[in-house]
Parts: structure tokens; C-alpha cells; sequence
């Protein structure tokens, strides 16, 4: 008798051991189980960055682009532009006896033209009300880009004090800003920020 009471007691001890165990495994597949059913938090890069682009001052430099594609986040020198990439261009600088500006890659004095070139608008002489170097350096998202209204004012910007900030808009609509942060006799340095 006192061997079955034994083996009574041995199997309760089981039942309640492997009772356990399942309510663990239920409690730990719930909670897998509501973590699935959460939506998932996607978050979303509205912004493309470059840093330290040059343009070159001068037409024909085998080193240093005249030309940027935001697309790509790639320069081009003059010898580099083709059928293929000439329409991803949408950033394009000129200057004239110490007058510095972006032109449109589709612009007729570009020569020779850029093959398939699309318009890109730029605001060079920026008012602190429509935008500020601070709020370049701050921006990490496209929320300052949104509502701006970019119309092609047809300016230059000389050798003032830097940095200075140009706003563009490309032909796909994408809004942008550049960072002008020094000049030299051979090259324009930029930081860029464009809508993604």
C-alpha cells in the first residue's frame, strides 16, 4: 500500500511538473503570438545626403565634375557624360569671371549639350526666411523641403562669405539643397540634401 501511495504521489508530482512546463509554453506562444499581431513600425529615409562634392570652376577638367546626378550620388566630368547617364544628371555648375551658379542640366550653355537632359530649377540668392544654413544642418528628414516653392531666379552668388544655401527642384519634382561651403580657383565644395 505504502508503494502505491508512492507511485500516486510520483504521478501527481509529473501531472503538476509537465502542467507547468505547458502553461510556460502557452504564456511564451501568446506572447510571440500578440508581438506578430502588432503593427510593424516601418521607418522611412525621406532624405539623401552628400557631403563633400566638388564642381569643378572650368569646362574640360579630366579630375572634377561640372555635373552631379542625385539619383546616382555620382560626378561627372565633361568626357564621362553619355547617352546612358546624361538625363540622371540634374545638377550642373558654370561661372564666369568670378560669378558662381547652377544651371539646368538642359541649359544651352552647356557644351556639348548633355545628352537627354532634364530642367532643374534653382533659387541661388536665399533669403534667411525661405531657408537658413542652420536649418540645412539640421534637416533629417524632407519635412523643411515640402513646402517650399522653388521657381528659377536666374541668379549667381559670388565669392561671399560662406556657407550659403541654394535650393533646386529636379524635373522628377524632387526638392533639394545645397550647401555651398568654399570656393578656389579650380572647385565649388558642397554638402547636398535631396528628397529621396
Amino acid at each position: 500500500m505504502r508503494q502505491d501511495k508512492l507511485i500516486q504521489n510520483k504521478l501527481s508530482m509529473k501531472k503538476i511538473v509537465f502542467a507547468g512546463i505547458l502553461l510556460s509554453a502557452l504564456a511564451i506562444f501568446g506572447a510571440c503570438s500578440e508581438k506578430e499581431n502588432e503593427p510593424q513600425k516601418e521607418v522611412q529615409e525621406t532624405l539623401v545626403t552628400y557631403t563633400d562634392i566638388a564642381f569643378s570652376r572650368y569646362a574640360g577638367n579630366p579630375t572634377i565634375g561640372r555635373f552631379f546626378s542625385t539619383s546616382e550620388g555620382k560626378s561627372y566630368t565633361d568626357d564621362k557624360v553619355t547617352a546612358g547617364n546624361g538625363a540622371k544628371i540634374d545638377l550642373a555648375f558654370g561661372s564666369i569671371l568670378g560669378m558662381l551658379y547652377f544651371l539646368s542640366p538642359d541649359d544651352k550653355e552647356i557644351e556639348p549639350a548633355i545628352p537627354g537632359a532634364t530642367a532643374t530649377q534653382y533659387v541661388q540668392h536665399v533669403h534667411e526666411a525661405q531657408f537658413t544654413v542652420a536649418q540645412f544642418d539640421a534637416m533629417t528628414t524632407d519635412e523643411p523641403l515640402r513646402a517650399l516653392t522653388i521657381t528659377d531666379d536666374n541668379e549667381t552668388f559670388g565669392a561671399s562669405s560662406y556657407p550659403i544655401v541654394i535650393l533646386f527642384q529636379n524635373a522628377a519634382g524632387k526638392k533639394g539643397v545645397i550647401k555651398v561651403k568654399e570656393s578656389n580657383s579650380e572647385r565649388l565644395l558642397v554638402d547636398i540634401k535631396v528628397q529621396k
